[in-house]
């Protein structure tokens, strides 16, 4: 879990996005290995504003593929993306 306070923000609202002064983000991720060279990701979103209090904010999916270190590589490989929504 990451957790970060913005002391000093945005103050108002801008295109949708809300006021970021004194808001505390939450993320929670969770991962899980199914092979050698393929995991997931999960990241859950929330965020506390003073004025708004607690709110889901949006969630990604990130799988990622990596050379097994089996196959005895002198660097590590890795390709991942992340796919969001909210």
């Amino acid at each position: 879990m990451q957790s970060s306070l913005t002391v000093k923000g945005t103050t108002t609202t801008t295109d949708g996005v809300l006021p970021t002064q004194h808001a505390v983000r939450e993320t929670l991720q969770i991962t899980h290995g199914f092979t050698a060279w393929f995991e997931t990701a999960v990241y859950l979103f929330s965020s506390v504003q003073p004025a708004r209090g607690y709110e889901w904010v949006g969630d990604h999916l990130r799988p990622k593929v990596r050379v097994p270190e089996g196959w005895g590589w002198p660097v590590g490989l890795a390709l991942s993306t992340e796919i969001g929504y909210r």
